[in-house]
């Protein structure tokens, strides 16, 4: 009784297992993968926050480990985080803080589930809720920086799994959400209500790196491997 072996040549060996790995690498979170997202539009209806520079402000997420994800919230100096804090989705429901959100400024910030609606973007699965409620005016709160990790009781959570769209709600359909007050030093009307942003600003995760090394070395071990032939 014969047998009959498939076997590849080193060469080949070597570099099929660097594809390969590069590009499982694509296929799974990678820790300290980050995103970034513009926060550039204004909620109909509130007052003059459309001559506001802009953007606004910022929202980054970063994979921190296979089951934890950093959010970063930068909203510009002039603005508060208030009220509904900062709102977003997830199509998993068992969503937690790690840890305290860290922030200055007055009051405290808890995650809510099903936190209902961000006037102008429709609802959200969660909010990161501020205890300070808004005014037709700056507080002065002073919460201009908002960062705080959240983790799944089901064991994985990657930057996908936190990035849903909004629900519908008069024509707009946003990533995310912050409910913020403040005005400029050129701007006396009423500045309170929320903003929102759902285009990638520098997209760069850290597998497309992984994928870019292990076609190099790729193309290192075919060359070699031509060159002796």
């Amino acid at each position: 009784m014969s047998t009959h072996r498939f076997t590849l040549p080193m060469t080949k060996s070597i570099g099929f297992v660097a594809l390969l790995l590069a590009t499982a690498s694509l296929c799974s979170a990678a820790i300290g993968d980050t995103e970034t997202f513009a926060l550039n539009l204004c909620a109909s209806g509130f007052g003059t926050c459309g001559s506001l520079a802009q953007p606004l402000g910022s929202v980054t997420k970063t994979q921190t480990t296979a089951n934890q994800v950093t959010f970063k919230v930068v909203v510009n100096d002039n603005l508060d985080i208030i009220g509904q804090g900062f709102g977003f989705n997830s199509l998993k429901t068992d969503l937690s803080v790690v840890g305290t959100p860290s922030y200055t400024g007055a009051g405290t910030f808890t995650l809510a589930l099903n936190p209902g609606n961000f006037d102008g973007f429709g609802s959200f699965t969660y909010a990161l809720d501020s205890s300070v409620n808004g005014s037709s005016s700056n507080n002065n709160n002073a919460t201009n920086t908002l960062t705080f990790v959240v983790t799944s009781a089901s064991g994985s959570l990657t930057l996908n799994d936190v990035d849903q769209l909004s629900t519908t709600n008069n024509g707009n359909n946003q990533l995310f959400a912050v409910d913020v007050s403040g005005c400029n030093a050129t701007v006396t009307a009423n500045c309170t209500g929320p903003i929102a942003g759902s285009t990638p600003v520098v997209p760069e995760p850290t597998s497309i790196a992984f994928f870019g090394t292990g076609l190099v070395g790729l193309g290192v071990l075919l060359r070699r491997k031509f060159a002796r032939s």
